[in-house]
């Protein structure tokens, strides 16, 4: 028997498919991970809801299925931003490329949150 790579769609597929593609907000370019985060987390959400599991239950944090609303929590949840540069970082930048600018001007931005009551 050959392997199907595209096996005709179900509608259960269909759905999970669409709660996946449904979170991103512009398909006009690929999304920034932050959207393939979301739509990765709505995928596996749907695909719980359709086999019958509900997050309202508490699930064990070692069961399959807390491992899997864990996974879903995680990929809604982005990555902490990064730190704002030092002084010293700010210092050390190339003023003459974007990023040099860019590192600058966060630190910057930090004095000015800092000094603001």
């Amino acid at each position: 028997m050959s392997h199907v790579e595209f096996p005709v769609e179900i509608p259960e597929a269909r759905a999970a498919f669409d709660a996946a593609i449904l979170t991103f907000t512009s398909l006009d370019d690929l999304p920034p991970p932050s959207d393939f985060r979301r739509c990765l987390a709505a995928f596996l959400r749907e695909a719980l809801g359709q086999a019958g599991v509900s997050s309202a239950i508490t699930w064990s944090d070692v069961s399959i299925i807390g491992k899997l609303f864990a996974i879903a929590n995680n990929l809604h949840s982005p990555p902490p931003p990064a730190p704002p540069p030092t002084l010293a970082e700010a210092r050390a930048a190339d003023l003459d490329t974007p990023e040099g600018k860019a590192a600058v001007r966060d630190f910057l931005a930090t004095l000015v949150e800092w000094v603001q009551p």
